[in-house]
């Protein structure tokens, strides 16, 4: 959780969409997602 709320300040997401982030850093994999505002923030 505390990956995730550091993410969604750096990020200026959600930590809804944070979680989601997080996870994908984690597993090490990509983020597969149709929501264009959460994919160009995760390119910062």
């Amino acid at each position: 959780m505390p990956a995730a709320y550091d993410l969604a300040c750096s990020h200026g997401i959600t930590v809804y969409d944070a979680l989601f982030l997080a996870a994908t850093v984690r597993c090490e994999t990509c983020l597969v997602t149709g929501d264009g505002r959460l994919h160009e923030r995760r390119r910062r």
